[in-house]
């Protein structure tokens, strides 16, 4: 990103957190074996604390603009529930080639309480997952 980026232009980042796994639902029961799988399932390379976050923006040359948390862990929970959750969505698509073998039950599906999770400011040290608006320092970044 810094390469290819203007001398003082900004992007938007989002990354998943740290405390992303640590509010998994499935880790209660079954502990780091849990969330290992599920870092490795979910192809999370760096799951970071916001402080390791921000120093990896910095040390890149990227001046941070602004940092918001989202994702509480009640957010994080319910979405790994949901995972389980879609299990007939697959069974639906491996014998019938469809993902959404009823398109008029997905009015029972609650998109609403989902949208509403992820709309809430969590603090940066709770969020499972951060919003980052960056930008890069106008002088040359020093190796």
């Amino acid at each position: 990103m810094y390469r290819v980026l203007a001398p003082g232009g900004s992007c938007i980042v989002t990354v998943m957190a740290k405390p992303w796994e640590e509010h998994l639902f499935g880790s209660i029961f079954l502990g780091n074996s849990y969330k290992q799988y599920m870092k490795r399932k979910q192809v999370h390379i760096h799951l970071l604390a916001s402080s390791e976050w921000k120093q990896t923006f910095v040390r890149a040359g990227f001046q941070i603009k602004e940092c918001i948390g989202y994702l509480s862990p009640y957010a994080c929970r319910f979405i790994d529930i949901s995972h389980y959750l879609s299990i007939p969505n697959l069974c639906s698509y491996i014998l019938f080639h469809t993902w959404v073998l009823f398109p008029w039950m997905s009015c029972i599906l609650p998109t609403q309480h989902l949208a509403h999770l992820i709309e809430k400011d969590v603090p940066v040290t709770s969020a499972g997952a951060l919003f980052f608006v960056l930008t890069k320092n106008k002088k040359s970044r020093v190796q």
